[in-house]
């Protein structure tokens, strides 16, 4: 199936709870913004995250013809009302350089095109 959310291992490593209908929800809203790869990191995807003060870190890759330019900037605000919390949103190219690979290491992938 093309646009599959991960949702057999990630429940396990994460604090932050992501229910089936939210995983469609997110499904839904990668296939229509051309969104292949949805990965979540920072604290959400560790046991460290805290409820009442964390917000969700997300990555998003975009297809190499659907990137959205200014759009991006409200996309953000769709993935909040999903998943009832403050995002950050970004692209791996907006990671730093630094913290890039110390990032994505423990990032928990949510969707993926593939």
């Amino acid at each position: 199936m093309v646009g599959k959310a991960r949702s057999t291992f990630y429940h396990d490593r994460m604090s932050l709870h992501v229910d089936e209908a939210k995983l469609r929800n997110l499904c839904a809203l990668c296939r229509e913004h051309g969104i292949v790869r949805l990965d979540m990191f920072g604290s959400a995807a560790r046991a460290d995250f805290d409820p009442a003060r964390s917000d969700v870190d997300l990555v998003v890759d975009f297809a190499p013809d659907r990137t959205p330019g200014i759009a991006f900037f409200g996309l953000h605000r769709q993935f909040e009302a999903i998943l009832g919390r403050p995002v950050d949103l970004l692209t791996r190219a907006m990671l730093d350089d630094r913290i890039r690979d110390s990032a994505l290491n423990g990032a928990v992938t949510l969707y993926d095109a593939a």
